[in-house]
Formats: structure tokens, sequence, C-alpha cells
């Protein structure tokens, strides 16, 4: 199947695709990567049509885009045209060549090089060269100056330095190779990645100094490895490949942002999920986001970086496209597709676990207030005593996770962080002393290289105190604005923002009306949003009889227009402390974690790791979907 293809040109995104069921050629806009221009009929205005997706490339001022025939015109040949506004575009011309595969564009010496497999079977690798507009010399045989030189699909061309590189999977036996030349005509340096085949054809990329170049580790279909070479100098060695850590296999699409490099490949577990990897070191990798990124795809995402953003592109197998950007922060989070169905597919019972946590000595009063989930790491606000700060702990999935850490409240006289909720990239988090509550923002995507979250936006006030807070997203499009609860002393005071992301300083609250929640009231609680626009709230408390907790899970409907919130279904639930004498209980750390848009997990954990367990390790339950 088809897959989009990404390119800027002119202060604007290109996105360029193959009608569904047909040979025309479309392309759409946009400013920022997610608002997009009515599509155009690129067959339209050229003539050009193709058997799967043009291929852009910006040489100078001109843009060019090259697609493969269609049956009609021979396959195997391929066309150009090009534009230097992006609205008035070329005639359709005949590339001098033939190809089984779509060709592969790079600028070199200010110069187009359009690399390809030959049409036979052979295998061979070709090189045309131009100005985007005309081809200035004939084709080139790569293949006729060194016979080892074959590909299995196309060629992937790199300009590292001073040096243009191309990499390619040798037919023969599934060995990825390389060669590069200095000037454009005269080839050296051919040598082969690793010690052993690949499954993927090599993709490669650079960043700070150095030449990445991926490949699968050698072991067969299932059970290979995406897996990375190294050249820190244009005509230095290759490292050997080292294997990623994550459960990832090709085919890998690299991109390149300021701070760090990353690839986006696909799962090992999941044929049509693809998940982004990164370093910002060159040698430590770490998933960027959340589960998934692409969780239905047909084909490789195509991937455009834009500074500290990068546009997204894939096609699902009903052939419909998605864009996203990735790794710009997100701030409105997703919606559910069904609340009550999600929530009657969790399980009655938690799964015991224990993982790190920060080795503190604590008095009574400093205890574990509530418990989210953001990437690979566990959110748990911590109380402290009057005059003192509390505490956010930011704990791993389990012991093989990144070390535990903490940050205290922006202000000392905040003793009592209390409940909190992630939406997006953001954490949510209700604040208060015996005289005053807030609730406060942060950016959480600094904790996927262990640095400290970012305060966002001066403190939302609450009308009294604030002991739970959580926030949705409700409206779409331009539309959307924020829905903030915040509970104290049985009534939750509904807020709605302006129309602005959390980071802007233009999102301001405003109070919207206030409920009662009847009893008990939540020591913990989530706003949903469903796929329909409507809202729920989510409320995890127990009650308490005799010294014994019982856990329950409550949904209620929030009527924006009725200004009403109503209880509608109860679920009880089971923790389970693992043999140990923690007490975990929705009372203290619990919360609510969205893993998919129809999967809901709750979280508990233990009042105080210094109470009943070890100082620097931490019981918590998950209650799973069935």
């Amino acid at each position: 199947m088809d897959r989009p293809a990404l390119v800027w040109f002119r202060d604007a995104v290109y996105l360029f695709y193959r009608q569904a069921g047909s040979d025309e050629l479309r392309y759409c806009t946009s400013t920022d990567g997610m608002l997009w221009s009515a599509s155009q009929s690129l067959t339209a205005k050229t003539g050009l049509t193709g058997i799967d997706t043009p291929v852009p490339v910006v040489v100078g001022e001109r843009l060019a885009v090259i697609v493969r025939g269609t049956p009609k015109e021979e396959s195997q040949s391929m066309w150009l045209c090009s534009t230097l506004d992006g609205d008035a575009w070329t005639e359709r011309s005949q590339v001098p060549a033939l190809t089984s595969h779509q060709p592969a564009p790079v600028v070199f010496l200010e110069e187009l090089y359009l690399f390809y497999r030959g049409a036979s079977a052979a295998g061979t690798v070709y090189v045309l060269v131009g100005d985007g507009e005309r081809w200035q010399r004939p084709q080139e045989n790569i293949t006729a100056i060194d016979d080892r030189c074959r590909t299995k699909a196309t060629p992937f061309p790199v300009v590292f330095e001073d040096r243009l590189h191309v990499l390619a999977h040798r037919p023969s036996d599934s060995r990825p190779w390389y060669l590069s030349t200095g000037n454009g005509w005269d080839w050296s340096d051919f040598g082969l990645l690793g010690e052993g085949a690949s499954l993927m054809p090599p993709t490669a990329a650079v960043h700070g100094s150095s030449l990445y170049a991926f490949v699968t580790d050698g072991q067969e279909a299932g059970r290979e490895r995406l897996a990375v070479a190294v050249r820190k100098r244009p005509d230095g060695p290759w490292s050997a490949p080292v294997t990623l850590p994550q459960p990832l296999s090709g085919p890998a699409v690299p991109m390149v942002l300021p701070d760090r490099l990353a690839v986006v490949a696909r799962s090992l577990s999941h044929q049509q999920v693809y998940r982004i990897a990164g370093t910002t070191d060159g040698t430590t990798w770490r998933y960027e986001i959340g589960q998934s990124v692409v969780s239905a795809a047909a084909s490789p995402p195509a991937v455009l970086p834009r500074g500290y953003h990068a546009t997204l592109a894939h096609q699902d197998p009903d052939q419909a496209i998605h864009t996203r950007d990735v790794l710009a922060p997100d701030p409105w989070g997703f919606p559910v597709q069904d609340v009550p169905g999600a929530l009657d597919r969790i399980r009655e019972t938690g799964e015991y676990r224990v993982t790190l946590f920060d080795n503190f000595t604590s008095s009574v009063p400093n205890h574990v207030q509530s418990m989210a989930r953001y990437r690979d790491r566990y959110v748990l606000p911590r109380s402290a005593s009057a005059g003192r700060p509390g505490w956010v702990h930011l704990t791993p999935l389990d012991f093989e996770g990144p070390l535990p850490y903490s940050f205290p409240m922006p202000e000392n006289d905040l003793n009592h962080p209390g409940g909190c909720q992630v939406l997006g990239d953001y954490l949510v988090l209700a604040a208060e002393n015996d005289d005053r509550g807030v609730v406060l923002c942060y950016d959480l995507r600094p904790t996927a290289s262990g640095a400290l979250p970012i305060q966002v936006g001066a403190p939302i006030r609450a009308p009294k105190r604030a002991g739970v807070a959580g926030m949705t997203t409700i409206g779409t499009g331009t539309d959307r604005r924020y829905l903030l609860g915040i509970y104290d002393g049985g009534k939750v005071t509904f807020l709605e923002s302006t129309r602005a992301p959390l980071w802007s300083p233009d999102c301001r609250f405003t109070e919207r009306f206030r409920a009662d929640t009847g009893s008990p009231g939540p020591d913990s609680m989530a706003l949903l949003t469903d796929t329909s626009g409507a809202v729920h709230l989510l409320s995890l408390t127990s009650t308490e009889d005799v010294g014994s907790y019982a856990d329950v899970l409550y949904r209620y409907e929030v009527d924006l227009t009725a200004r009403t919130l109503t209880k509608k279904q109860e679920y009880p639930k089971t923790t389970v402390s693992g043999g140990t004498t923690a007490w975990l209980h929705f009372r203290f750390g619990a919360g609510v974690y969205l893993s998919a848009p129809d999967q809901i997990e709750l979280l508990c954990s233990q009042r105080n790791p210094s109470h009943f367990y070890r100082h620097d390790q931490l019981s918590f339950n998950v209650f799973l979907p069935k």
C-alpha cells in the first residue's frame, strides 16, 4: 500500500499522495502540519499520474516531484514536474531512465542526484544528475564501477559533511553495503555494514558530527531487532551495529532534531504499530512518546522534522491518510471511544507490582496522595508537614526503568499536592495548604531525558482549597478548550478555558458551575471526554469501616448545558498487597491512565514506602483491562 510523502517548501508542509483506487496524484499544504488546506489535483495541473506516491525534493528555489508512470505509460518509467511557487507547475516530462522501485533523490553540491534501482531483476544501481527541471548528464551505472553494488530495493543516499554516501541492500545475501563520493562521479569506499544479513534495507541520518545507519541485527524474522552503526568521519570506519534495547524492527524512518536523533520503527509484537525511539548522546536510546505513535499503519509512516517538531503522515488499512505533530507538546490528549465499555473491561482485582522510589525518611503527614502515568514513569505527589513544600516523585514502571527522582512544589507553603491527572504531555496537579488551593500545570516532556518538568502558566486559583483536580478537552478544531474540575468539601468546581493550549499565555480559566458529588467524594479523579463529546468524571475513593478500606470507582456524567453532575455507575475494586503489610488503597495514591482510546487502567499505590516496606521501593497495583 502507498506511503504518503512530506516536504517543506516556502514556509509550508506539502503532503503528496495517490488517490485510493486510482492513478490520480494529489497534494495539500499546511503551515503547522496539523490543519490542512483543501486537497488539490496534481494530475489536473500537470498531467502527471502514477502507480505510487510522488517523491518530492526541493532543489534550490524549486520543488520537484518524481513519480513512476502508470501501466498504460510503462510502469517502469519515471516522470517529473516542478514548481517555483507551489501553485504554477510545469507540465510533466519523462525522466530518461527506467526503474522497478520508487527513486531516491538527494541534493549534493547544489545539484539533484536521483538514485534508483534498474528495471531488470539484476538489481543494478543507477544515478541521474540534474537541477530539478532538466537532466544534465546521462545516467551513471554504479554497479558497473563495482559489481558488488547491487540492491534489492530503493538505494538510500545521504550527505555527510563533504561526501555523498549511498547505502543499499544486496540481493545475493541481504548484506547492507555503502559507497561514497566527494565530487559526484569518482566513487570509492565500498564496504559492508556489520557481519551479517539485515531483514530491512538500510536507512541513515546525520546527527551532530556522526553518520548513523539503521539495519536489523541479523536474527531471523520475528526475532530481529533494530540496530545502529555509527561513522564518526566521512572517510572513517563504521562501528559494528549495536542493537537498540527497544523491541523494534524495520522499516526504520530516521529524523534529526536540534537536540536529538530519533527513529520511527515498527513494533516487533504488532505489525501495524510504529513507535519512536530517540537519543541525545548517540548511545542511550529511549522511547520518545507513549505506547504507539501509529497504531494502524499499512506502510511505514512518512516523517518531516521541523525544528523541535516533526510531522508524521501514514495511511491506514482503509487507505485513509492521517497526520499528527508527534514531537511537539500534546496539550489536548485524545478522546475515549466508549467510557462505560472501557470501565466494564477493567479487572476487579489489581495486579501487584513493585518499583524503585526515592529513598527518604518521612513522618506521618508525608504520604502519597495520588498516582498518574506519563510515558515510562509514574507520577506520585507526596504531602509534607505544614510550612514545608510537598513533593512530586517520578518513578520508573519497574526495576529496569530509569532512576527515580523528585521535585518540590514551587511555593514552600503548598505542603499538600493532591489528586492529579496527565493530559497529553501535561500534568494537572491540585495543591493546597490550610488556607488556599491552586492547580499547577507542568510540561512533562523533559522527564524523558531525566530532566525536571517545566511549570507552564500561572497557578490556577481554586475558589477555596484544592484537594483533587482533573482536566479534559472539550470542543474540536479551533474551538478546543479545557474543562477543569477542582474538588473540595463535597463539591466539584468546573472551570472552562479560553481557546488556547495550556502553554499559551492566552489560556485563562473562568468558573462555569459547581456541583455536589454526594458521599463519598473523590480521593482522586479524572475527567474524560468521549468521541461523541460527552464528558465523564471518574472518582476513585475508599470507604472506611473500623480501620479497613473498601475501594470503589464511580462514574459520573457531566452535563455542561444543564450544569449537572450525575452519578451513573459504581465499580467495586480489590487491591492486592503481595504478601506485605503495605496499605494499598484508593484513599492514598490512586489515579487513571488512558493507555489507548479504548483502554483505561487504574493505578493505586501504597500510602508510604517508609512505613510498611523498604524506603527505596514502592508497592502498587495496576488494574488492567480484561
